[in-house]
């Protein structure tokens, strides 16, 4: 199966007609933004976005209708020249939108380090964590930061690599900080598949979604396909692409694929690609 951009570009934009009163922002935003911002929850309250980049996503929050409760958006960067351009963004939006769209929560960017540029004030305000398009390493060090911050409930992670092994490193990191994914999503984006995660922190569930959850490949985007045609057809490209390019890597390890021997990711990854696909149907 071949997901084209041309395919993947008509059925976003169909699916976001259906809601007028904020393509607007999905339309400025994109495919791979665009599945951050619905996978914030309605009831968020207050939004970090660490790795902020020009803020388009912290300004579609701040401005957007689909998140009523939201009070208080952060965008926080490391680089001065990404928040420059954000600044320029947010003027841009309050003199061109800010009568259709005015920001219904406070937006403030900042110059900083993850979830260190948060301060005192910010204590019980901050209840979601975004991080979107950024490396895995860094969304996993910033995960194990969480302790610190006892009132962010949710959690909204892209990594910029969707390989499975780096996709595995962040869903076990969100396990292991107690939190459970709810959703997960998966576009087709410039050549380049990304998968968005949605999780909350555990309110006592019981252990047999947390073990499904530590999957080679987790189970939320299998059942998703199961259920979602368009979701069906992208996930089986991935899977099929992985298939291919793990396969490629055991041939030159000499066509080895044991899964019992240890450390052996190829072995791993090929045979749960394999399982998924067949699960599947694709």
């Amino acid at each position: 199966m071949r997901w084209t951009r041309q395919l993947a570009t008509a059925a976003f934009a169909a699916h976001h007609l259906q809601h007028p009163s904020y393509s607007i922002f999905h339309k400025k935003l994109g495919p791979r933004l665009s599945a951050a911002y619905d996978l914030v929850p309605h009831t968020a309250r207050g939004v970090v976005d660490v790795g902020c980049d020009h803020a388009l996503l912290c300004i579609a929050l701040a401005a957007g209708r689909q998140h009523p409760h939201l009070r208080s958006v952060i965008g926080v960067d490391k680089a001065a020249e990404p928040l420059n351009v954000a600044n320029q963004n947010l003027r841009e939006h309050l003199y061109l939108r800010s009568e259709t769209y005015p920001l219904t929560a406070h937006l403030d960017l900042r110059l900083g380090e993850g979830l260190e540029a948060l301060c005192a004030e910010d204590d019980g305000q901050i209840d979601t964590l975004c991080m979107a398009g950024i490396g895995s390493g860094t969304i996993v060090s910033v995960l194990t930061s969480l302790s610190k911050y006892a009132t962010l409930k949710y959690l909204v992670l892209q990594p910029f690599d969707s390989r499975p092994q780096f996709l595995k490193e962040v869903r076990d990191c969100v396990r292991m900080q107690d939190f459970l994914i709810r959703e997960e999503r998966i576009d087709f984006v410039n050549g380049r598949w990304f998968v968005t995660i949605a999780a909350d922190k555990n309110a006592g569930e019981d252990d047999s979604r947390q073990r499904k959850q530590s999957a080679i490949l987790g189970e939320t985007l299998r059942r998703r396909g199961q259920e979602d045609p368009q979701t069906l057809q992208v996930y089986g490209d991935y899977l099929a692409h992985h298939l291919a390019w793990f396969t490629a890597i055991s041939r030159a390890q000499g066509g080895h694929v044991d899964i019992t021997l240890s450390g052996n990711h190829v072995a791993t990854f090929l045979v749960a690609i394999e399982q998924e696909m067949a699960a599947l149907g694709v």
